[in-house]
């Protein structure tokens, strides 16, 4: 999630630079990216990226692993909050 009051544009170059993180992670088989919507729809500062792992027998690191690996990688957006859910 962007700042509130930030703009659509700023919220889509944001959720672009979290498609490059996630899209670097060698865990990662798959992601799309909702800007401005969302589960609840309707928030332009809220950006929604649900990500696919490879199987559980295809990598070393468990979810978890991945999500801190991309949590590690996120604190260096500043002004951005990420959620995580599994």
């Amino acid at each position: 999630q962007t700042p509130p009051g930030s703009s659509l544009e700023f919220t889509d170059e944001t959720a672009r630079t979290l498609e490059k993180v996630v899209s670097e992670n060698k865990n990662v088989t798959g992601f799309f990216v909702s800007v401005g919507g969302g589960m609840g729809g309707g928030e332009v500062s809220r950006i929604f990226m649900p990500v696919a792992l490879k199987p559980k027998n295809e990598r070393d690191d468990s979810h978890t692993e991945v999500m801190n690996q991309l949590r590690e990688k996120f604190k260096e957006l500043k002004g951005v909050r990420v959620t995580m859910r599994d």
